[in-house]
């Protein structure tokens, strides 16, 4: 596609998009990707971004007048996720590269609709699935196709976030914004769980409730942190979490669900899932989806013929258990920011794929079959039955 460095917009700039892509373009690639626009429909969110990115980036109120400009080549859509699809396709028929984060669309359906574009233009597309960038998934990847435990039968996950339980104050916990927490965080785990299985994903079976968060269970709390007698004392009041300028900026800025109780606020999500994958190859999966738990990081367990592979992101440590020698052999990662390290490679890939041609490791089809179990798995708990992916 040339040697030309790449002109992009950024449309949405909420934090993943200041704190993520935008802050990560600016310290490792300003050289080799020239941000030169971008749109938000908050003008106090615009005029952060012009801090950040100086006087010459040209700003937006609305994506429609962005892509009349011929000066963009790629965008990075930062937008709420039921805006997605809309937004992918509307990028994609302008004749623009887009770079989506997670996840692509809300539905199985949608994801198609958005990838058919991408080929029917022939333009780049790449979901925000930075995991499979991270060096300790990579590595993960690397021993499994290694042959070390053999053919790969069961796979395990373990996700705990203790920063899940702010989705309940935030758009997250509807589901009309999100498609479920299952599309919106699941999507992370079920990418790896796709990649590491090899396979499409067939049949999906879920359980999950709202087990800690429910309206009610807090009668004597009110329904903002503002204006709780509990404030100084409840472990989840933005007043314990938050700096006293952050509040003040927020509530300068207008947001008023920053200090939405986690409790009392309307929500129709879960806090907990487990879900269960068989896929076309035969492997088996598991999947635990806790956004109440006192720790953050994913356990993994991948069991093959030969020998487990067991590894977790809290230690950032790979076991490999050999069945055959009764070796276990460890690989230490290096701990790197950026969803380790995950960030700044996947905008890599981009760079390639934008000057080589080829598609991103976390193409499309990635980004379809990671919406198709959080899906599947949604309807699973919501209709109490199995669900084929088929059916979607």
């Amino acid at each position: 596609m040339g040697t030309q460095v790449p002109k992009v917009a950024v449309i949405g700039t909420g934090r993943r998009a200041l704190d993520g892509y935008i802050k990560v373009l600016l310290e490792q690639f300003s050289e080799r990707i020239k941000i030169v626009a971008v749109t938000d429909r908050v003008s106090e969110r615009l005029d952060e971004a012009r801090q950040i990115l100086g006087p010459e980036v040209k700003l937006f109120s609305d994506y429609q007048e962005l892509l009349s400009s011929t000066d963009v080549d790629a965008v990075i859509v930062c937008t709420p996720d039921f805006t997605h699809e809309q937004i992918n396709l509307d990028c994609l028929k302008a004749d623009k590269h887009v770079i989506c984060e997670k996840p692509l669309a809300l539905s199985l359906r949608g994801c198609e609709r958005v990838v058919q574009e991408a080929e029917t233009k022939g333009k780049l597309l790449q979901v925000g699935l930075v995991l499979r960038y991270s060096p300790f998934h990579q590595r993960l990847k690397e021993a499994v196709e290694s042959g070390a435990i053999g053919r790969v039968h069961l796979i395990s996950v373990l996700d705990y976030y203790a920063g899940g339980r702010t989705y309940f104050r935030r758009w997250n916990r509807l589901r009309k914004n999100s498609g479920g927490l299952l599309i919106h965080k699941g999507c992370h785990a079920f990418d790896i769980m796709n990649w590491l299985a090899d396979s499409s994903p067939q049949t999906v079976a879920a359980f999950g409730n709202l087990a800690v968060f429910n309206p009610g269970t807090k009668p004597a709390y009110a329904q903002h942190c503002t204006n709780c007698p509990e404030k100084y004392t409840c472990i989840d009041s933005v007043y314990l979490k938050l700096d006293k300028e952050v509040i003040k900026r927020q509530q300068e800025r207008g947001y008023t669900d920053f200090d939405l109780c986690l409790y009392n606020s309307e929500k129709d999500t879960q806090d907990n899932d487990v879900v269960i994958i068989e896929y076309k190859n035969g492997v088996k999966a598991s999947y635990t989806e806790c956004l109440f738990s006192a720790r953050t990081g994913r356990f993994y367990s991948v069991v093959g013929e030969k020998g487990e592979i067991e590894a977790d992101t809290e230690s950032n440590r790979i076991k490999v258990h050999s069945l055959i020698s009764k070796e276990t052999t460890v690989h230490q990662i290096p701990d790197i920011s950026g969803h380790g390290g995950g960030d700044s490679l996947l905008l890599e890939d981009f760079l390639t794929c934008f000057h080589q041609g080829g598609k991103p490791l976390a193409d499309g089809e990635a980004g379809s079959w990671a919406t198709a179990v959080g899906e599947a798995a949604e309807k699973a708990i919501a209709e109490s039955k199995v669900v084929k992916i088929g059916d979607l």
